[in-house]
């Protein structure tokens, strides 16, 4: 044989050492170091779903979980996915679910849930409410609270879309979320959740929105307030007493005062209604359109307050007008608003008086408890409430 020969068949075999015997040795270490990461895999997992089994079955078949849960040493094993997998396992048993999201966030200072545990665990709270209860509880509602602070407004709109999936809660859900937003000065966030809701067919119950009405009378964004009422119309959403007290506030802030009448004369009336018009007319100093409306109130069954004989008070200590006055004195004296020796009652009407923004009527009646040696008692809560209205 030929040197090169020799030579060719030298490099043939050294070349298939190194090309074709590695490989394979490689191979099988990989294969081996796979099959042993899925079976440490697969344990974790048998692992998990006995716990899951454990936790859900001491939960429904003992009274005294709490105490036999506090053995298994959950506060090294409970991962928020397992928390998750038993809180939908209890579900059908409302009452366990929830105490046990309690149980488990009260215990375990640390544990943070998936946000799709904690939209369940609301979502679950309100079935329960449907079903006889009152809505929902405390704990739950700082549950709701911790939700809408933390959480970008789609994760938490797409979440608890995804928890009220195959139930007719989503209405009430993103009532109560719509609401808290409200609550909170979101008010914006809020208005973004009920777009998007209503775009798919949602409508959210009027007591949300007339909180949401409310929120921006309160920080003066009427032509927002205007754009949400006329989608309430729009999407032919029922409105209730509260909801045209709070239109009425609006129209009067806005200086809309004659549209506030013209719903009144329209049959849209109710006590509040007809205090702005009574409140509005004292004002303005038209006491004899005051009286009129306060006439109209009784008329049609309305029992007229503290609040509509305040609004006259108050525009005729404004004005000077001392007839006027002490003829509305004389009425709230019948009406057992305020006692007939006032020398017993200034303390408590000046207090009302103040809570309802009456100045003009608030400073009289201190001034004639001044006169009357009363003011001892009264000057300091007086001047207090002034500072902080």
């Amino acid at each position: 044989m030929s040197l090169q020969r020799k030579l060719l068949n030298h490099k043939f075999i050294k070349h298939f050492s190194t090309s074709s015997s590695n490989p394979t040795l490689k191979s099988s270490s990989t294969s081996t170091s796979s099959s042993s990461s899925t079976s440490i895999t697969w344990r974790n997992e048998a692992k998990q779903h006995q716990l899951i089994s454990q936790i859900t079955l001491i939960l429904l078949q003992r009274n005294n979980w709490s105490s036999l849960l506090k053995t298994l040493n959950l506060s090294s094993k409970l991962t928020p996915d397992i928390f998750h997998q038993i809180i939908h396992k209890t579900q059908q048993n409302p009452q366990i679910s929830l105490s046990f999201f309690n149980w488990v966030t009260s215990n375990f200072v640390n544990f943070q849930p998936f946000l799709k545990t904690q939209c369940k665990i609301i979502q679950i709270s309100l079935g329960s409410a449907g079903a006889g209860g009152s809505g929902l509880t405390r704990p739950v509602k700082e549950v709701l609270d911790s939700v809408i602070e933390v959480n970008p407004l789609n994760n938490v709109v797409c979440s608890m879309s995804y928890a009220c999936k195959g139930t007719n809660l989503h209405s009430l859900a993103f009532s109560c979320i719509i609401e808290s937003y409200a609550l909170k000065g979101l008010y914006v966030n809020g208005l973004e959740i009920y777009r998007e809701i209503v775009l798919f067919g949602c409508l959210p119950k009027v007591g949300c929105l007339n909180v949401l009405l409310d929120v921006l009378d309160n920080a003066r964004e009427f032509k927002l307030s205007y754009c949400l009422l006329g989608s309430m119309f729009r999407n032919r959403i029922l409105m209730d007493d509260d909801t045209w007290g709070v239109i009425g506030r609006i129209l009067c802030k806005d200086g809309k005062f004659e549209c506030v009448v013209r719903l009144l004369k329209s049959g849209v009336c109710n006590s509040s209604i007809f205090e702005l018009v009574i409140d509005g007319y004292s004002k303005n100093g038209n006491f004899e359109g005051a009286f009129g409306y306060l006439n109209e109130m009784c008329r049609r069954g309305f029992e007229p307050g503290f609040c509509s004989y305040g609004c006259i008070l108050n525009g005729a200590c404004e004005f000077g007008d001392s007839r006027v006055r002490d003829t509305v004195l004389f009425g709230m004296m019948e009406k057992g608003l305020v006692p007939v020796d006032m020398v017993l009652g200034y303390d408590d009407a000046i207090v009302k008086l103040c809570d309802l923004e009456k100045i003009y009527a608030a400073e009289y009646m201190f001034k004639r408890a001044q006169g009357e040696g009363e003011y001892k008692f009264i000057r300091v809560r007086f001047i207090l409430r002034l500072n902080f209205m």
